[in-house]
Order: C-alpha cells, then sequence, then structure tokens
C-alpha cells in the first residue's frame, strides 16, 4: 500500500491509480472512503473485495463541482445526468426541483441523494437496486482526487465490512493495509460519522447524519419520512443500515437513553450487562472499557459500576468533556477504536447520546447498530 500525502504529487498520483482500476482511500469530512472509478467494474469489484464486503450493500457515488461543470449544463440535475449517473428522465418537475434546491444548499457536504440511476452505474455499485446514492463531499482533498481522476468516484467506508470507520488514515492501514493501492492521508476527518442518506421519493431519511431531517424538512417545507417508514420500497437502499454495523470486535454494551436520569440502580445495571453479554458468550465480570458521552459522567459511571459489582474500568475515553455533539461525533469511532485495540479490555460500555436529533441522531444510530 502507498502512503500518499494530500499534496499535489499525491493527489496526481491517487487519480491515476483510480484511472488504472486500482482502489484508493480519500479522506472525506465524513470518514475515510474506499473509491474506486464508479464505471469501471473490476475496480468496483476490488472494494468489496477488499472490505470483505457483501453484494447486497450498496456503495455511494462521489462528484465534484468541476465535474458538474464541465458538463456546461444548466442545471445540476442535468448535470449529473450527463455524468452518467442520475436518469433525470424519471424525476417528476417537483423532486428535480427538491434536488436542485438540496445541491444547492448542501453540496458540499454530508447529504447523499438516493435517485433513478443510468445503466450507466454498475449494477454491483446500487447492489442490482435501480437506485444510486450521489453526494459531493466537503472536504477539498477528496474533491481534488475527483478532479484530478475525471470520473465519479464510487467509495464506501475504508474499513472492513461492519466494522469501525476509519477517520484517520492510520486506521485504514490497519485495516486494509496489503488489500488497497493506496490511502491519502488527509488529517482527521473533521464531522466524524457517515453521511446523511435521503431517498429522494418519496421524501425518507435512510440514514442518519449531519444534515437533519429537521433542516432538510424546512429547507423543502416538506414532511421527511423517518427511516424504516417507506414500505413497499426494496431493502438496502443506503448502506449502513444493518442491524450490526460500525461495531468493534469486543461486545459493547449500550445503557438507555436516560438510564441513570430515571434512577436505575447498580443491580439494574449489571443485570442488563449480563442479559446482553450472554448473547455474546462475553462475562460481565470482565475487565471493561467506558465510551462515555461528556466527562461529567465519570463519576456517575464508576460509582454504577461499584455497586453493580462490575470490575473497575481499567480505560475510560470520554467523547467531549463539555458534552459537545460535534466534538464528541467527530471522536466517536476513534474512542471505539482505542477500547477496541486494547487487550486489557474485554466488554465494552458505552453511555448513549443524550441529543435525539441531528448529529446526537447520527450517534445514536451507530452506539446502537455497535452495540447490536
Amino acid at each position: 500500500m502507498e502512503l500518499l500525502k494530500s499534496d499535489e504529487s499525491g493527489i496526481l498520483r491517487a487519480a491515476q491509480l483510480l484511472l488504472e482500476g486500482k482502489t484508493v482511500a480519500l479522506p472525506t469530512e465524513t470518514v475515510y472512503g474506499l473509491g474506486a472509478n464508479c464505471f469501471d467494474l473490476s475496480a468496483v469489484t476490488r472494494v468489496f473485495e477488499a472490505k470483505e464486503r457483501p453484494t447486497f450493500d450498496p456503495l455511494i457515488v462521489h462528484v465534484s463541482e468541476e465535474l458538474i461543470a464541465n458538463t456546461k449544463s444548466d442545471t445540476w440535475v442535468e448535470a449529473l445526468n450527463r455524468l452518467g449517473l442520475l436518469d433525470a428522465l424519471s424525476l417528476t418537475e417537483k423532486t428535480r426541483d427538491q434536488m436542485e434546491k438540496l445541491m444547492r444548499i448542501f453540496w458540499p457536504g454530508p447529504l447523499t441523494l438516493v435517485v433513478p440511476k443510468l445503466s450507466k452505474v454498475p449494477d454491483l455499485v446500487t447492489a442490482g437496486l435501480p437506485r444510486v446514492g450521489i453526494r459531493m463531499p466537503k472536504h477539498e482533498v477528496a474533491r481534488k482526487i475527483i478532479n484530478a481522476a475525471g470520473v465519479p468516484i464510487a467509495a464506501p467506508s475504508a474499513n472492513r465490512f461492519g466494522r469501525i470507520s476509519p477517520t484517520q488514515a492510520s486506521h485504514v492501514v490497519q485495516e486494509l493495509d496489503g488489500r488497497i493501492a493506496a490511502v491519502v492521508d488527509g488529517g482527521p476527518c473533521a464531522v466524524g460519522v457517515e453521511s446523511t442518506v435521503l431517498l429522494m421519493d418519496p421524501l425518507t431519511l435512510l440514514r442518519p447524519g449531519a444534515i437533519s431531517a429537521h433542516q432538510i424538512s424546512e429547507t423543502l417545507n416538506e414532511i421527511i419520512h423517518p427511516p424504516g417508514s417507506s414500505r413497499g420500497l426494496p431493502q438496502g437502499l443506503s448502506p449502513g443500515t444493518l442491524a450490526s454495523h460500525y461495531a468493534p470486535r469486543k461486545p459493547l454494551v449500550l445503557l438507555p437513553m436516560g438510564f441513570f436520569e430515571t434512577g436505575k440502580s447498580g443491580k439494574e445495571l449489571f443485570a442488563l450487562a449480563e442479559t446482553q453479554l450472554k448473547k455474546k458468550n462475553a462475562d460481565p465480570k470482565g475487565a471493561v472499557g467506558l465510551l462515555l458521552w461528556d466527562g461529567r459522567q465519570v463519576e456517575k459511571m464508576n460509582t454504577a459500576i461499584e455497586k453493580a459489582g462490575l470490575s473497575p474500568a481499567v480505560r475510560i475515553e470520554i467523547l467531549s468533556r463539555q458534552g459537545d455533539v460535534e466534538e464528541a461525533a467527530r471522536d466517536l469511532f476513534r474512542a471505539m477504536r482505542t477500547l477496541d485495540d486494547d487487550s486489557r479490555i474485554q466488554w465494552i460500555l458505552a453511555d448513549s447520546c443524550p441529543h435525539p436529533t441531528g448529529l446526537g441522531h447520527a450517534i445514536h444510530d451507530r452506539l446502537t447498530r455497535a452495540a447490536y
């Protein structure tokens, strides 16, 4: 695996490798993605092989302003059509207008739009479904690589399938060294959780992220259906929606939201841990690592562990000293990976994010799937 800097030579080398049909990990504002030329079936196949990813899980295609501009189109909807991605003829006028508004406001940024695809997009990219997820990353390095390659890039997270997403280049090396051609080091990811995924018709939140359903609803003046509400639509329209995902190798127990505020005791904490860990053949008496929402919870959690008769925490990872949701999201996957890599720890106890909307919703979603 080549370790590339995010300078001009590194960007050009990454683009060259992508055009040769190789796979390259690139930084985005959300997490590091494992990129391939989205129109090259052999290259896309290598993404699935490197990640050990099942073919029923679709990929997201990434574009840039320069690719849009080079089509010389009057609208971004038409530009995506000319790029060979979006079947614009199948859209209603209302959906066209909604897409245009969302792209102009939230792109570049962590919003993926799921729309009808053209046949030029290999079925493997979309798990055989007639819709494709498209977004424009905010990370400048990612867009420069796309510009240099001159093609849209299909890129899921650059990790083994179902495992903790990478937010630093070192995480990619840890996960995929020897499996991919290169990784471009663009520093830590600014957001830290994967993009919001929105199905355009009917308007449905498929995966929560940094851009909330409330923001989208206000922008369009439309109701956004919650995840799982679109009955009759095919499963698997968005990546990252399996019950178990973003998971450490070690068992993770997630406390229900407001666990301590409702007066739960140490006895109830032990019962919860025992029930969850029994499913994974783990011992609640084993060494525990703590994943806490903010620094003010440490004393409360340590007291609860002592009352529950559990082993004292051998390591504590705090997502934000003051409970800041953006800081917590940025550090979530790094903290999970640190606890997972600590050889002393046998299981992980995580407190729920107390904020149920926006990034808080995204954090809770990732922790829930990690604990499944």
